[in-house]
């Protein structure tokens, strides 16, 4: 019994929290990849002036993310 309290102290919150967001932040960036695949498999299907606005929106986004993971990493 008095084990399972000192597990329960020694479990940090904020650590646990610090785990799940990065693990989202990574799930997130795959999410952004498959963004941009499909992008380029839209615009193989249907042609027009706006497919470079799209690619360009869509790599921002991408670098976003990847800044965003940075950041998380080094400081949290």
């Amino acid at each position: 019994m008095i084990e399972n309290i000192n597990l329960l102290n020694s479990i940090n919150l904020f650590l646990i929290i610090k785990i799940s967001l990065e693990v989202f932040l990574f799930v997130y960036a795959i999410i952004a990849i498959v963004v941009i695949r499909q992008i380029k498999f839209m615009t193989k299907t249907i042609k027009s002036d706006a497919n470079k606005y799209l690619f360009i929106l869509a790599y921002l986004h991408l670098i976003a993310v990847f800044i965003t993971i940075f950041i998380t990493l080094t400081t949290l």
